[in-house]
């Protein structure tokens, strides 16, 4: 497939776009997301998305944490499998909704730092969107999870990251994108390709990490077979790492 000889330029004007992020305008990352859609081509081939270390992050000091995140996304996107995998628990092939929100928590140990999560697994339905709101409050990262298999549930995720960073008092806060049912490609479903997911979350990134001090990263998962559901989380932990350390440096200059 020839290359869209737009395609550099276009991707080179994401970041001014994502410049204009303003934690005071609730509705901007939603419009970011809208213009990021209509400027990236669908035409990317899949090639795997890059992991990071975590000792880029993580430093010497003694302290564990403890934190409550979220997974969000449309549902059925995966969201209670993602948890249970996490867990340990079996994959099960039946869907059952979520009503209104589920939690667990889980202890882990990221680079040598113990974690505990608090998860709040909530409904995709828009019917629960009220009850979202009140779980959003205290959570320090979210999961932002959508079906490969599925646009809609890609195109939602602006969406999904405009809603908790309204609804959070902390503001903007650390999230990764995660592609989940990855094993459905092996049965020849048509599936978003993994440089597109990678090219968005980049540029996104890069003005996050300027503006907010944390990155943005994504992940391609399969709750069924298990596949990246542990680094899902990793990542998370290291970007809420990061934007607190970033927080920490910015009270001491100021």
């Amino acid at each position: 497939m020839s290359k869209d000889p737009n395609k550099s330029k276009n991707l080179n004007k994401l970041a001014t776009d994502i410049n204009n992020i303003e934690e005071s305008n609730e509705e901007t990352f939603y419009a970011i997301w809208e213009n990021i859609k209509k400027r990236v081509g669908s035409d990317f081939s899949d090639s795997s998305i890059d992991k990071i270390d975590e000792t880029v992050i993580l430093d010497d000091r003694p302290e564990d944490f403890f934190w409550k995140i979220v997974l969000i996304g449309d549902g059925a996107v995966g969201k209670t499998s993602i948890r249970k995998r996490y867990l340990g628990e079996n994959f099960s092939g039946n869907y059952q909704m979520t009503i209104g929100a589920d939690f667990a928590v889980n202890e882990d140990t990221i680079g040598w730092k113990k974690v505990k999560f608090v998860i709040w697994d909530l409904a995709g339905q828009p019917r629960f969107h009220e009850i979202r709101r009140s779980f959003y409050r205290g959570c320090q990262g979210a999961l932002v999870v959508f079906d490969l298999t599925n646009k809609n549930s890609f195109d939602n995720l602006g969406h999904w990251i405009n809603e908790v960073w309204k609804n959070s008092p902390k503001g903007p806060i650390p999230f990764v994108i995660v592609g989940n049912k990855a094993d459905l490609r092996q049965m020849g479903i048509s599936s978003i390709a993994n440089n597109l997911v990678e090219e968005i979350t980049t540029n996104i990134s890069q003005e996050t990490h300027k503006k907010f001090g944390f990155g943005t990263k994504s992940v391609i998962t399969s709750a069924k077979t298990g596949e990246n559901i542990r680094e899902a989380f990793r990542l998370l932990a290291i970007q809420i790492i990061a934007h607190s350390r970033y927080f920490e440096k910015t009270r001491v200059i100021q």
